[in-house]
């Protein structure tokens, strides 16, 4: 019985104490101030993280762009490896594909929105035909794959 007189008394000393605190027009000040600058520091550590990331990003980018002339492997391998680049590309310019969404959703979503890539069409069937058939692929169609990749790159937006 004696701890439950008392919980209700601290808590009621201890917003006395709270309101006292802020009673004081220069301490309300000084408390608001200190918090508006520790919210400026951590927003402008937020944004140069940003920024910096994004520096990395396009610093990889370019190491990968310079990689898409000597893809290697099978030419499935080769084909994937053309595709995931060229996906990328479309997320750095803001149409990248959703984790959620498949290939063919993907690309339905950027027709819906009026945006048509033929050679996106042409590299995701046959990244389509390399992930999910038995469907071999020869070394013609990974230098096509090749081909949609650099055609994909040169993507300027809708027109």
């Amino acid at each position: 019985p004696g701890k439950a007189a008392q919980l209700p008394s601290s808590r009621v000393l201890v917003m006395k104490k709270i309101k006292m605190l802020f009673e004081n027009r220069r301490l309300r000040i000084s408390v608001l101030l200190i918090i508006s600058i520790i919210l400026s520091i951590a927003g402008l550590a937020y944004v140069c993280r940003q920024l910096l990331g994004r520096l990395a990003f396009s610093r990889n980018r370019k190491a990968m762009l310079g990689e898409a002339k000597t893809f290697s492997g099978t030419a499935e391998e080769r084909i994937e490896q053309a595709y995931f680049h060229a996906l990328l590309f479309l997320s750095e310019i803001g149409m990248g594909r959703h984790i959620w969404e498949t290939p063919g959703e993907h690309l339905r979503r950027l027709i819906d929105v009026g945006i048509i890539i033929p050679a996106l069409y042409e590299l995701t069937e046959m990244y389509l035909a390399v992930a999910y058939t038995l469907k071999e692929l020869d070394d013609n169609d990974a230098d096509r794959a090749m081909y949609l990749h650099g055609k994909i790159l040169g993507y300027k937006g809708p027109s």
